[in-house]
């Protein structure tokens, strides 16, 4: 039985560790459980088995720790996890020469405080100046600044 409780907090910390490094990252909780599976897993060891038994359980447990993790990272699962694709271009960049102050556009979004406007037949991202902008409504362009462009519903 003893070997039994050992065993399972053992891998069960291993299973929440892996959970954590590869599946669902950033979380922590679940890496701070997996190790003080792992640790009570190894304390039991020693207490119930001695000191011998304690120290080879735990050079296994760092042993294949790391035989796991070189082998998942070597065998291309963290490649399916990552995004590999990188975007080069900028919400507005082309559409700013087409847009001066003034303009009017049409929200096919709510503008709340940022949404789509259909302008010049083009759909842009804009930002309201003024609070929530329901969809459908008639806006003005009052301002441009650093890719970004501000309206308020015309009246």
């Amino acid at each position: 039985m003893d070997w039994f409780i050992i065993i399972s907090l053992l891998t069960l910390g291993w299973i929440l560790l892996f959970i954590e490094i590869f599946i669902i990252p950033g979380i922590t909780v679940l890496a701070v459980l997996g190790i003080l599976m792992m640790l009570s897993g190894i304390y039991f060891a020693f207490y119930h088995f001695g000191s011998t038994v304690g120290w080879i359980t735990a050079i296994i447990t760092i042993v294949l720790c790391s035989i796991s993790l070189f082998a998942a990272m070597r065998s291309g699962f963290w490649k399916k996890l990552s995004l590999r694709q990188t975007i080069s271009s900028r919400m507005n960049e082309e559409d700013l020469e087409n847009v001066k102050i003034g303009d009017e556009a049409l929200a096919i979004s709510r503008i709340a405080p940022s949404g789509k406007a259909l302008h010049a037949g083009q759909t842009i991202e804009v930002h309201s100046t003024e609070g929530y902008i329901e969809e459908n409504t008639k806006m003005e362009i009052v301002k441009i600044s650093m890719n970004k462009i501000f309206v308020k519903p015309k009246s």
